[in-house]
């Protein structure tokens, strides 16, 4: 994946926040287990988050003196945990998309995945390593305890419901990473949003919205073009129809 990429039309720019995901196995063929061990140090949400500041501040100083079009940031799985702190740095942002990620703090869709997948003894034990004496840089679950400490008090639901801009959630019905208690949850919480907020499940699509014989993601870009396209009518015109 990557952490920021620009997609743009005469009508709007999409910036996608994807956060990259290396399995140790593809890591080796690119040198071994020092890559794999500097990866999982580096590794942490405030890391991600400065990177991605960097490359937002980097699109647009490329655009200074562009005539301005409505920009989306588009969040896909962890990339969504980054969304509320980046938005204030996208000069003209017209709304924040959600796609395979809960809304939930990190933490709170975890605990309802782990119960999902009967783990929560498994995920009491991280919680106690994250809360105990253990150095930053030691190992459990893959991550070190530096990133799961920032992870445990990451905020991302509360953020999500207070922004001002339009949120567009995603997700698929058969998403194995994601439970669809921790995405009907969220769903709840955001009927009370003060701006915009337009939620749709793909019937059959997995955590990446993929399905035989249909793209989601690229049933959300069609739907962000609708938007674009006809402002007037409101986020929700297209988007928000029966499951």
């Amino acid at each position: 994946g990557q952490l920021l990429r620009a997609q743009q039309r005469h009508i709007g720019t999409v910036l996608l926040l994807q956060r990259m995901v290396l399995a140790q196995r593809g890591l080796a063929r690119l040198g071994g287990q020092v890559q794999v061990a500097a990866f999982v140090q580096a590794d942490t949400l405030g890391a991600w988050l400065a990177h991605a500041l960097a490359a937002l501040r980097a699109d647009a100083r490329d655009r200074e003196g562009a005539t301005p079009l409505p920009q989306w940031l588009v969040g896909i799985s962890e990339g969504a945990e980054l969304l509320p702190a980046l938005a204030p740095a996208v000069p003209h942002l017209a709304g924040l998309v959600l796609i395979g990620s809960s809304g939930l703090d990190p933490r709170e869709a975890m605990a309802l995945q782990g119960e999902r997948q009967g783990a929560t003894a498994q995920l009491q034990a991280l919680e106690q390593a994250q809360a105990g004496r253990l150095p930053d840089t030691a190992v459990r679950e893959g991550r070190s305890l530096r990133y799961w400490r920032e992870f445990w008090q990451w905020p991302l639901a509360r953020p999500l419901l207070d922004a001002p801009w339009p949120l567009l959630q995603v997700w698929g019905a058969e998403d194995a990473l994601v439970p669809q208690a921790a995405y009907q949850r969220f769903r709840t919480l955001a009927q009370d949003r003060a701006a915009p907020y337009c939620a749709r499940q793909l019937p059959g699509a997995d955590h990446g919205l993929q399905r035989p014989g249909h793209d989601g993601v690229q049933q959300v870009w069609a739907w962000l073009e609708l938007w674009a396209r006809a402002p007037g009518k409101g986020l929700c015109t297209g988007v928000a129809v029966p499951e």
